[in-house]
This record gives structure tokens, C-alpha cells and sequence, in this order.
């Protein structure tokens, strides 16, 4: 990209990335795409990593974009703003970023922290929204067993989980069909049965 900023043309470009990047649904989306817009809007620039920091000096790279620099090329990093992810936007040029790159990218590294914590945030509100519903889906199948077969809520669950590992299948599932059907369907031992303690419907 050419050094000669054009302020208006950087201010668009920079709405234009940070409307892309708020549209993206995961870290997995998002990465690329922050890689191959920063190559697109900072000046200079020929090479971009974004890359998560991990305990013990560790790293893995999420995405990267450009091409390689020579052996003298200059490199710019900028740890995110992130509350939930420890990334670095690692940009690399042929030559030092003058100011007004470095400011723009600095900006547009504000948008994609901006961007981050937004995914996090919907995937947090999905994860909720899931829990939610598969609690209210386990609280729905233990009243119905209750009710069938006189039982306590401990011994309601523990049918749950029972029904859960003899069917290889999780015990949200279970209570999911459960909730739908009202009924629970798994074979039980001879000794629970001779024991009284979990009755057949």
C-alpha cells in the first residue's frame, strides 16, 4: 500500500474494516480476515499474524496473511485490549511504519480488540442460552420421572445419568427426550430391579 495517506480514504477504510470485522460470528472467522484487512489499510505493511500468547512464553498463530519480508524488514507489534484472549496483531513492513502508520495501526487494532470481545460475547450469550435451556430440559425429565415412579429428585437424576451411560449418549440429550416424550426408555440391571430401588414404569 502506498505511504501517502489519504486521511479521508484511511478513515472510510477504517469503518469499512471495522463493519467486516464486527460481522465476523468466531475467532476462527475473524483472524483471517483481521490478517488480510490490516494489509489492506495500514500503510506499508506486507505481512500480518494475529496470534494468541499462551502460558509458559507459548504461542500459536491464528492467522496470517501477506508477504514475507527480507531479512532487514522492521516489525510492529500490538497486544489487543482483550479481557478473555491474550492476542498480538504482529505486523511486519519493508521499512519502519512512519507515525501516521503506526497510528492507523493502532486504530485498527482497537477495532479488532473491539471486534474480539464481541465474538466472546456472543458465544458467551449462546453458551448461556444452551445451559439454560438444557437445565430447564433436565428439571422438566426429572418431574416426569418423579411423578412416574414416586422417586426423590437425587434418585430422578441418578435414572438420568444412568439412562445416559448405558445409552452412550449425554444426559442433556436424554433429558431433552425425555421432556418430549415423557418417557424413559434404558434396560436396568436384574440387581437394581431385585433391589427395589429403581422400579420400571
Amino acid at each position: 500500500m502506498n505511504t501517502d495517506v489519504d486521511p479521508v480514504a484511511t478513515v472510510d477504510a477504517l469503518l469499512a474494516a471495522a463493519r467486516l470485522l464486527d460481522e465476523c460470528a468466531s475467532i476462527d472467522e475473524l483472524a483471517p480476515a483481521a490478517c488480510r484487512l490490516a494489509t489492506e489499510v495500514v500503510p506499508g505493511v506486507r505481512k500480518v499474524e494475529l496470534v494468541r500468547m499462551l502460558t509458559g512464553s507459548r504461542s500459536v498463530t491464528l492467522a496470517a496473511t501477506g508477504e514475507p519480508g527480507g531479512s532487514d524488514s522492521q516489525a510492529l507489534d500490538l497486544p489487543l485490549a482483550c479481557e478473555l484472549d491474550a492476542l498480538v496483531l504482529h505486523l511486519k513492513a519493508d521499512r519502519p511504519l512512519e507515525d501516521t502508520g503506526q497510528r492507523i495501526a493502532r486504530l485498527f487494532a482497537a477495532h479488532l480488540a473491539a471486534a474480539v470481545q464481541t465474538v466472546h460475547t456472543r458465544a458467551k450469550a449462546t453458551n448461556l442460552e444452551r445451559a439454560l435451556e438444557t437445565s430447564r430440559d433436565i428439571g422438566v425429565a426429572m418431574g416426569i420421572i418423579m411423578a412416574r415412579r414416586a422417586c426423590t429428585r437425587d434418585e430422578a437424576f441418578e435414572l438420568l445419568r444412568r439412562a445416559s451411560r448405558a445409552n452412550q449418549r449425554k444426559l442433556a440429550t436424554i433429558a431433552e427426550d425425555v421432556a418430549d416424550t415423557g418417557i424413559l426408555e434404558f434396560e436396568l440391571g436384574s440387581r437394581d430391579r431385585d433391589a427395589g430401588r429403581l422400579p420400571q414404569m
